[in-house]
């Protein structure tokens, strides 16, 4: 999450970091189940289900960027539309280590919160 970023979804929240706290750990305590859900839509064939998790998770990702994270989310959503699921599985490989990257920023942005708090 990028401080530029950071600073207009904070603007868009009123300036309320307590509010911004809650949202990212909100989503960083769905963000397993939801890459479950992909997993396992890619695993099970299903380009109904990965449809409907990955256009779940990409609004949840929207949130917070619009950069590689929300692409390969949209990508994986486009693949459950047209059904063709050849590639899912290395989409589902690069969205993992995106959300990571996400992760890993979010995981800084609330250790500075509370450092702040302290």
């Amino acid at each position: 999450m990028s401080n530029l970023f950071r600073a207009e979804l904070l603007t868009s929240l009123g300036g309320d970091l307590e509010l911004l706290r809650e949202m990212v750990e909100l989503f960083l305590s769905e963000v397993p189940d939801q890459m479950v859900r992909i997993q396992s839509a890619v695993s099970a064939g299903s380009s109904a289900e990965l449809l409907e998790a990955a256009h779940s998770f990409k609004g949840s990702v929207s949130n917070y960027t619009n950069g590689p994270a929300y692409e390969a989310a949209r990508t994986l959503e486009f693949m459950g539309r047209s059904g063709d699921l050849s590639n899912a599985a290395q989409m589902v490989l690069r969205l993992e280590d995106e959300i990571a990257r996400l992760r890993a920023a979010m995981q800084d942005y609330l250790n500075e919160a509370r450092g702040r708090q302290v």
